[in-house]
């Protein structure tokens, strides 16, 4: 015989499954948006049906559901893997414009324009120091609120 806890706790998880969808429901989502909790789903749905296979008269329906489990996980690993290989792609081509901007600033500094570099570090370290200072004070949040 089970408490009334038990029985709530029971009905609580069984709700929540029909309001997430149940544990297929981790395969449509995009696989940007996956949590921890969705791969354990799959992960699930994936090792039913692999029991299902092996024993049960139900094994061409089972079948089915596996091959599309899968193809559907082969999907989301492809989709994150073309991500971090077009953000890495992104990352080295801005990784080579500012070299060569740094260049094209060390080549104009070597060419005789020693107080113009000088001017502009001083500039940019003042303008360091007055963000610095926004942020510590707050300032940031006050002026955004003040110009609004």
């Amino acid at each position: 015989m089970q408490r009334c806890g038990e029985d709530e706790e029971e009905e609580e998880e069984e709700e929540e499954e029909e309001e997430d969808g149940g544990p297929e429901s981790a395969l449509l989502k995009s696989p940007f948006q996956l949590t921890a909790e969705d791969v354990y789903d799959i992960s699930s749905v994936v090792g039913r049906d692999l029991l299902q296979l092996s024993a049960g008269p139900e094994v061409p329906a089972a079948a089915a559901r596996l091959q599309f489990s899968m193809v559907r996980v082969l999907e989301m690993l492809e989709a994150l893997v073309s991500e971090g290989s077009v953000a890495e792609e992104q990352l080295r081509m801005e990784r080579d414009g500012l070299r060569a901007e740094l260049d094209a600033l060390r080549g104009r500094g070597a060419a005789g324009s020693a107080p113009q570099v000088r001017g502009a570090a001083r500039g940019f370290r003042a303008a360091l120091r007055f963000w610095a200072a926004l942020r510590c004070e707050g300032g940031w949040e006050r002026r955004a609120r003040n110009s609004d």
